[in-house]
């Protein structure tokens, strides 16, 4: 049994999700600023998902 110094990924011990993937890890090493389009995209969808749980209708405001 290897003990927790002589594993890769050290586990973390703090709220929320205890274990990360490194597929999670490799997509937080790309840094997106708030003007990005890649991020207003992002935030976009994820704007029209809420709306369309909370039954308002998409699009500006």
């Amino acid at each position: 049994m290897r003990s927790i110094s002589e594993s890769k990924d050290k586990p973390l011990f703090t709220p929320g999700p205890l274990t990360t993937s490194r597929t999670v890890k490799q997509a937080m090493l790309k840094d997106l600023g708030s003007r990005d389009f890649a991020f207003i995209q992002v935030i976009q969808e994820i704007r029209n998902g809420l709306l369309m749980l909370a039954g308002g209708c998409q699009g500006g405001i």
